[in-house]
């Protein structure tokens, strides 16, 4: 029931080719004029309703100005829309041409003409097939432009657009990145009483919190100690946090406060920040946020300095509340940026009543991890402001963020076109394309409720960003909205703000939903193949030389030893001499140490000899180890089988078999069975059957849908919290 009116609109000074789309701002009071964005609606006398009997054919034009595409997709399919009328037919040429990928290499180009009927106003389509190589190599692009309208039609205002292709044969590597500067020593040039406060690990947004220099220059230099190769830098400025946002760009001068122009040092001779040699390691010009990354080489060094040359609203009370140093020696994969506005500006403050917060929850349930972890939310940013005012300044100044989590929404239904959910589909579909491009992975959150007027619109909102996580393939956030649903005022400050309690909750959600990330970890630099199992031996415990069955075989090995990524699986094959699979073929047994072998047709008086390698977790396999060989006898008893089975079976399983797999674990009877892909999202959710040992699974989602070929990752939790993990190959 959306109140509805009327209002002359002077389209004079337009002109009769501009794009344009105008939004009001719903408020309790009545309505303003919001704002007016170029967008695909081309204004014309027949479109807008004007007297005319003028015939438009339309303008033709690509869906998006920006794609992106994983290497092994296969392919991509582009959308072409004709908008604004459908009088005559039209047609439209169209090409690809190479960007940094190349034709023929990367991906296969296409030309072509499309054609639409009068009256015809469906899109058409462009296929483009990409090829899938090993080579590890950063995002590719290439273009596609429509040309040479044809009946009439022009081009749209998306005339081209650029495709990126994402490479998929980058290792990814989840390893620690401690933090290392709780409690360390800190000197400064002024108000050294209070500099302890930078690493004393307490958070806090009033003035009495933070070591405050005043004007410029100045400078806080922290004994870091020795050791590290690498460390990445995160400096707070929390007197910036209120529901204004903490760091507004400075189009909006007057309300940051902080440093604009600084660089990070580093010495190895230092004593007390003031002496020494120094090298600089960073300089940034024209800062405007209250928060931000700098990771650099730290080999031989042990002194940072923080040494600032020019401040905003230095006559203000400013400083610097927190100066987190991490340990990134073996990589920034465990870093971590929360994007959005002033629901996430306060979610993730870090003080003492937002905490534990998301880093201190990790590490309460995984000890050797602490999240790198900034709080980039804005007040009052909609997601067409993140993309075209603040995202390219973010990104640049957090390179080394490898976990954009993204929660915008509530400003794009309660300040923009509320009623509509085209623009805010756009842009957070170019902000996930920003952050792939880049290397880095988006997660999506459902928009919290609001209690405020226009709290009916955000589920229509949620709906889009589950279609956009389902379409980009991407890990899902958590769904905020249902959490908080029916807790009003428990979890708020106002209507639509978090209170301590509310950002305990967003935070604990965050944690529950990457946990994965933390739970399977895959180390792909890993070049050094696995020892051989020390001894194999025939039977069931102690090594036997002969056994009374026909049908089934069993043996049992010492573990194999990799540092670097672990053990994954055992493979074994049987056959009538050392290292012969005439009998059994390579078989994948998982992590157990012990098998038998079942449904065997078994020669008496024949020695069988069981081959064993290990396979670490980069999938490289060790050097084998042969049992002594036990020879069938069948006046001989001597030991009933223990039977132990792989996690799956067959593998690899074709998707296109009838008949579903087995996954299995001995002993396992209602055990929880999680599948993941390789980076880490959740597909599948199964239980072992209570009385059972195995569970079927027919290869879809938890959607129901047929997942893609490539390798998954499979994890068995038993009812003892002990777990058991392989890998299970899906082709066609």
């Amino acid at each position: 029931g959306a109140e509805q009116g009327s209002a002359a609109v002077n389209l004079s000074a337009v002109g009769s080719w501009s794009y344009l789309l105008l939004g009001l701002h719903y408020i309790p009071d009545g309505a303003v004029m919001q704002s007016a964005y170029y967008d695909d609606v081309k204004i014309a006398d027949s479109y807008i309703g004007l007297s005319t009997a003028a015939a438009y054919p339309g303008n033709l034009r690509l869906d998006r100005e920006l794609y992106t595409v994983h290497e092994a997709s296969g392919s991509i399919t582009v959308h072409v829309k004709r908008k604004g009328g459908s009088d005559g037919a039209v047609s439209v040429q169209y090409a690809t041409a190479d960007g940094t990928a190349n034709t023929g290499a990367d991906y296969t180009g296409v030309s072509g003409t499309l054609n639409w009927a009068s009256g015809d106003k469906a899109d058409k389509t462009i296929t483009i097939n990409i090829s899938d190589d090993s080579t590890v190599e950063p995002s590719e692009n290439l273009t596609l432009t429509l040309s040479n309208p044809g009946g009439g039609a022009d081009t749209g205002n998306i005339q081209s657009a650029s495709i990126y292709i994402i490479d998929n044969d980058t290792p990814f590597v989840m390893k620690p990145s401690p933090i290392i500067s709780r409690g360390r020593q800190v000197y400064a040039s002024v108000d050294t009483s209070n500099v302890y406060k930078v690493t004393d690990s307490t958070y806090s947004n009033v003035a009495s919190g933070r070591w405050a220099p005043g004007s410029a220059p100045s400078w806080v230099a922290i004994n870091a100690g020795s050791g590290y190769s690498r460390l990445m830098l995160i400096w707070v400025a929390t007197q910036n946090y209120d529901a204004a946002g903490y760091c507004d760009p400075v189009s909006t001068p007057g309300t940051y406060k902080g440093p604009i122009d600084y660089t990070i040092q580093t010495s190895a001779d230092s004593t007390n920040g003031a002496d020494g040699t120094w090298q600089t390691v960073a300089t940034t010009t024209g800062n405007y946020f209250a928060t931000r990354e700098h990771s650099f080489d730290f080999n031989g060094r042990s002194w940072v300095k923080m040494s600032i040359s020019s401040v905003s609203n230095a006559a203000s009370s400013w400083g610097i509340d927190e100066i987190d140093l991490h340990n990134v020696s073996s990589g920034t994969a465990d870093t971590i940026i929360f994007l959005g506005d002033s629901i996430a500006d306060r979610a993730f403050k870090r003080l003492n009543d937002r905490r534990p917060d998301y880093a201190d929850l990790v590490n309460a349930k995984y000890p050797q991890y602490y999240p790198v972890m900034i709080n980039a939310g804005i007040g009052g940013e909609t997601s067409n402001e993140w993309r075209y005012r603040v995202f390219d300044d973010a990104l640049a100044a957090n390179p080394d963020m490898r976990y954009w989590c993204i929660g915008l929404g509530g400003n794009d239904y309660y300040w923009e076109c509320h009623t509509s959910t085209a623009f805010y589909r756009k842009n957070m579909q170019y902000l996930i394309d920003r952050i792939k491009i880049a290397g880095r992975v988006p997660v999506l959150a459902n928009t919290g409720y609001n209690a405020a007027v226009m709290n009916n619109y955000i589920p229509v909102f949620n709906q889009v960003v589950n279609e956009l996580a389902a379409e980009n393939g991407l890990m899902q956030g958590p769904d905020l909205y249902s959490a908080q649903l029916g807790h009003y005022p428990e979890y708020y400050d106002d209507v639509t703000h978090p209170n301590g309690l509310g950002s305990l909750l967003i935070n604990r959600l965050w944690s529950d939903a990457l946990e994965s990330i933390y739970t399977v970890v895959i180390d792909t630099g890993d070049t050094t193949p696995p020892s051989a199992p020390p001894a194999v031996r025939d039977g069931t415990g102690a090594d036997i030389s002969e056994i009374n069955s026909t049908t089934q075989l069993s043996a049992n090995w010492d573990s194999s030893a990799d540092a670097e990524s672990g053990i994954t699986k055992y493979w074994y094959a049987i056959g009538t001499s050392p290292s012969a699979q005439d009998v059994v073929a390579w078989t994948d047994n998982g992590t157990a140490t012990s098998v038998t072998k079942t449904g065997l047709t078994l020669t008496n008086g024949q020695a069988y000899y069981f081959t064993v390698k290990a396979v670490n977790g980069v999938s490289l396999p060790g050097a084998v180890t042969n049992s002594n060989g036990q020879a069938v006898n069948t006046g001989v008893i001597i030991e009933p089988p223990k039977p132990i089975t792989a996690p799956s079976y067959p593998n690899p399983y074709r998707l296109s078999s009838t008949v579903p797999m087995k996954l299995h674990s001995t002993n396992a009877s209602g055990a929880d069975v999680k599948i993941f892909t390789m980076s880490g999202r959740l597909v599948k959710k199964l239980t072992i059957p209570t009385g059972s040992s195995t569970v079927d699974w027919d290869g879809k989602n938890e959607a129901g849908e047929k997942v893609k070929q490539g390798l998954y990752i499979i994890k068995i939790t038993d009812n003892a919290g002990s777990t058991k993990t392989g890998k299970l190959a899906l082709t066609k």
